[in-house]
């Protein structure tokens, strides 16, 4: 087996084909945050909390995921952008950066049961409150 394959087996978290697949059958294949569509194969699923913060038994919760192109998963896990009361918040050092379409707007992708997720992410990771 080429050695490639190996070390990119093992990285893989067992969990993550679940989550994705779900992702993708059930929502258009548009990043959550800028709102472009992009080919499957360029979305990633990220958590919204933290996956090295919630306990193993959560690891396949579908509500703690959400469909993001690379750049905004980048910019959402350092905290640049927020959720707070169904508004999508960008922070002030992001919004510098006319490309990445960072305008405080609506989240239309919060539900009751992802509600909580959100609101820790605010809570606990945003850095513009």
């Amino acid at each position: 087996m080429n050695m490639n394959r190996i070390v990119r087996y093992m990285a893989t978290r067992n969990e993550q084909p679940y989550l994705r697949n779900y992702l993708l059958k059930k929502y258009p294949h548009v990043c959550c945050i800028c709102n472009k569509f992009f080919p499957k194969f360029v979305l990633e699923c990220a958590h919204i909390i933290p996956r090295a913060q919630i306990c193993s038994s959560k690891y396949k919760d579908i509500n703690n995921v959400m469909l993001l192109c690379r750049n905004c998963h980048k910019i959402f896990d350092k905290g640049c952008v927020g959720v707070d009361n169904n508004i999508l918040l960008f922070s002030d050092d992001i919004k510098t950066y006319e490309d990445l379409n960072v305008k405080d707007r609506h989240f239309e992708y919060i539900t009751k049961d992802n509600l909580k997720y959100f609101n820790y992410h605010f809570n606990n990771i945003y850095k513009n409150k």
